[in-house]
């Protein structure tokens, strides 16, 4: 990757070379640990854990919507339930064959939609119904908040920029999730909005590092002094947050 801004995916950032706020959070656990997420040519990927499912799906349902169904598929509850067959003795013979033939129509169409959905479901991450709904509350409860629909509306949206560090001549990238002119907001879903669990969650995750590298970012390649940061963290229970 060359120096610059790129409209790529976040798969597609995450699998480009260059040094990033989770490698550094890596290397700082031990250089091992770098070594094995981003040099051995061994590691195998990890499979997302549900909390990093439903916190990407929100950044898309809220940032980019006209890429969700892009990305994501809802498996929605099978509302086609195969009861059990009346016994021939309960109810004679012409029930008990009209009854096994309604049944296999059921089985039948039963098959037909998950067949459909497995196919519709290709190359896209499947979300369950629950956590879709979950999405949509987050969505809606964050969106009341007009400080927040002020934060998010009329931005540029994961844009990733690749430089080139002075000091080490290393490859670098960041990610803003919401680029103003004047100020970088950062989306976060959290488990805890309060105060003190969050300031924890900078630190744990290195939040601070990541608004550091954006500002490098925009200083050495589009030569932009950004020296205002916000998070906008969002509880995944959906209740409303500050900003």
């Amino acid at each position: 990757m060359q120096p610059g801004v790129y409209t790529i995916s976040n798969e597609e950032y995450h699998a480009s070379p260059g040094i990033s706020r989770s490698a550094i959070m890596d290397f700082r656990k031990t250089p091992a640990h770098y070594w094995h997420k981003h040099v051995n040519p061994n590691y195998v990927k990890p499979t997302p854990t549900p909390a990093m499912v439903l916190g990407d799906a929100f950044h898309v349902s809220l940032l980019e919507p006209d890429k969700f169904e892009e990305k994501f598929i809802v498996k929605e509850s099978n509302k086609i339930v195969l009861g059990k067959l009346p016994l021939l003795r309960d109810v004679g013979r012409d029930a008990y064959e009209e009854a096994k033939q309604k049944q296999e129509a059921l089985r039948v169409e039963k098959e037909k939609l998950e067949k459909q959905f497995e196919e519709n479901s290709i190359d896209k991450i499947v979300i369950n119904e629950d956590d879709y709904k979950k999405i949509l509350m987050m969505k809606h409860e964050i969106l009341l908040n007009p400080t927040n629909k002020e934060l998010i509306q009329d931005a540029q949206y994961e844009k990733s920029i690749f430089w080139i560090d002075p000091d080490t001549q290393l490859l670098c990238k960041a990610r803003p999730d919401i680029w103003h002119n004047k100020f970088i907001v950062d989306l976060k879903t959290t488990v805890s909005a309060a105060e003190n669990d969050f300031q924890r969650s900078i630190y744990n995750y290195g939040y601070h590092i990541q608004f550091g590298m954006i500002q490098e970012a925009l200083k050495h390649v589009l030569n932009i002094e950004m020296k205002n940061f916000l998070f906008l963290p969002q509880t995944s229970d959906g209740i409303k947050v500050e900003s």
